[in-house]
């Protein structure tokens, strides 16, 4: 199980971030992929994970759960992993895909604000097409 809690603890005690700040990434579910290398403030850095791949990968998909309202920046390290129109965004699950961006952008990194309240946010490098859409 790949919860990046701990992650996120350690950067609260450090930066002194108040618990409305906070949120939870997790690839814990099927498609789920991608690795948390840092967080800075208000920036998370992160990397699709290879697995049991040596070559570079470009598949990601992961989820966020968030309680209040906040601007995140998701920057990936390598180039080449973020679609011309954004990550696909789901606000219900996987159930329904939309993408982030509005026009073609070839940046490596994506802001997102998480609306206030509980929810749960999915990304993905496309729109995921699993064992559950058959």
């Amino acid at each position: 199980m790949k919860v990046y809690r701990l992650l996120f603890i350690l950067q609260l005690l450090s930066s002194c971030f108040s618990r409305e700040r906070n949120i939870i990434i997790n690839t814990d579910f099927p498609g789920g992929n991608v690795i948390v290398d840092q967080i800075a403030g208000d920036t998370v850095i992160l990397r699709p994970d290879n697995r049991d791949s040596e070559k570079p990968w470009f598949y990601w998909y992961f989820e966020v759960e968030s309680s209040h309202e906040k601007e995140v920046v998701f920057k990936f390290k390598q180039k080449d992993v973020i679609t011309v129109f954004g990550p696909g965004v789901s606000l219900d699950q996987g159930k329904s895909w939309n993408w982030l961006f509005e026009f073609p952008s070839d940046q490596n990194y994506f802001e997102f604000t998480f609306p206030d309240g509980k929810n749960i946010t999915r990304f993905s490098m496309g729109m995921p097409y699993l064992q559950s859409d058959l």
